[in-house]
C-alpha cells in the first residue's frame, strides 16, 4: 500500500509539472501581487522538508546574517514558495551527506536568495542544461534519482515572470548554490495587482 501510494503521488507531480509547463509555455500564467516577509516565508517551506532531511542526517540551516536589511518584498508570494521549495527539492535529492543552507541579502532594488548544499555537484557543462525541461543534474551520473527534470524549468519561468534571473554555481563532488533574484517592489507589467 506505501509504494502504491508514493507511486500516486510522483505520478501526481509529474502531471501537475507538465501543466504548469504547459501553462507557461502557453502564456496564461498569472501574477498576483502581495506582500510578505521573506524570512518568515523560507522558514515555513523549510519546515516542510524536516522529517526528510532528518531522515538522510542532513543539516538544513538558514543563513540568518544575511537577512540584516532583508525582510518585506511585495511579488507573488506562490511562486516564490514554488521557487524555494523547488530548490529544496534539488538540493535534498542531490545530497547524500553535510548541509543545506538558504540565505538572502538585500542588493539595491533586488533581493538576491540562494540555495547552498554539499551535494554531487554539477559538471561545468551541464550547468545551462538543468533549467531546460526534463534535464537533471544527474544525468551525467549512473545512478539515476527519480523527478521530472521540470522543477528547475519551472522556477526559471517563475524568476523571470517575476522580473528575476537565476543561475547555480557548481563543482563536481563539492556541492551547488541556486542562486535567484527579484524586484523588492514589482515591475510594471500590467500584472494583475500592480
Amino acid at each position: 500500500i506505501e509504494i502504491i501510494q508514493l507511486s500516486g503521488q510522483r505520478m501526481l507531480n509529474t502531471v501537475n509539472d507538465i501543466v504548469e509547463i504547459s501553462k507557461i509555455e502557453a502564456g496564461i500564467i498569472s501574477v498576483d501581487h502581495e506582500e510578505g516577509n521573506l524570512k518568515v516565508r523560507i522558514e515555513e517551506m523549510m519546515g516542510l522538508f524536516l522529517p526528510e532531511i532528518k531522515q538522510k542526517g542532513l543539516t538544513l540551516t538558514l543563513d540568518r546574517p544575511s537577512f540584516d536589511g532583508v525582510e518585506k518584498i511585495t511579488t507573488d508570494l506562490r511562486k516564490f514558495d514554488a521557487i524555494i521549495i523547488n530548490l529544496l527539492k534539488n538540493a535534498i535529492k542531490f545530497t547524500e551527506a553535510g548541509e543545506i543552507k538558504v540565505g538572502c541579502e538585500r542588493k539595491d532594488e533586488l533581493i538576491e536568495c540562494y540555495v547552498k548544499d554539499t551535494g554531487i555537484g554539477i559538471p561545468k557543462n551541464k550547468q545551462k542544461a538543468v533549467f531546460r525541461r526534463f534535464e537533471q543534474a544527474d544525468s551525467f551520473r549512473t545512478k539515476n534519482y527519480e523527478g521530472s527534470g521540470l522543477g528547475l524549468a519551472i522556477s526559471k519561468s517563475y524568476v523571470e515572470l517575476l522580473g528575476g534571473k537565476i543561475w547555480v554555481e557548481s563543482r563536481e563532488g563539492v556541492g551547488s548554490t541556486f542562486y535567484f533574484t527579484l524586484p523588492v517592489k514589482p515591475l510594471r507589467r500590467g500584472f494583475k495587482n500592480d
